[in-house]
């Protein structure tokens, strides 16, 4: 069953301009959830990350990751509308989902354990431009490979 799970945030200079904020998850039983929805300002969680809530006033309230997806939440800041073109061919390009808020001006993306994460922090340096284009993970997951032959 889906429903809302509620994150408390850590505000700083009056931001994000919410004390909290909520995420549909899948309720999965034992007061775990799995995120289906892109975190707009919770840190340090991910889509697809399977959660413990605790119930307080009968809202289910974070309190930690039982399993980390390999996903990574990536949030832009974009006010120029040929970097927000660009940035947006490459997530449809690598198969990243992502939402729009205020105005379209703040964008949050998913980015699967399988993008290239070097390769990506490189284009977001090539397109970033201070109070046009800029970015921050609010949660990095990097994902080892192994090549060893077996």
């Amino acid at each position: 069953m889906e429903q809302k799970v509620y994150f408390y945030l850590k505000q700083k200079d009056d931001w994000p301009p919410f004390a909290s904020e909520f995420i549909w998850a899948n309720s999965l039983g034992d007061d775990r959830y799995q995120l289906n929805n892109i975190p707009f300002f919770a840190e340090g969680v991910s889509f697809g990350d399977v959660i413990k809530a605790d119930i307080q006033n009968g809202n289910p309230w974070f309190v930690n990751i039982v399993k980390a997806s390999t996903n990574s939440t990536l949030r832009v800041f974009c006010f120029d509308t040929q970097k927000k073109i660009e940035f947006s061919k490459w997530l449809g390009q690598n198969s990243c989902m992502s939402e729009l808020g205020f105005e379209g001006e703040y964008i949050v993306a998913n980015i699967p354990g399988t993008i290239d994460i070097d390769a990506l922090e490189q284009f977001l340096a090539d397109i970033e431009e201070p109070g046009q284009f800029e970015f921050e993970f609010s949660c990095l997951r990097l994902v080892l490979v192994s090549l060893r032959d077996d």
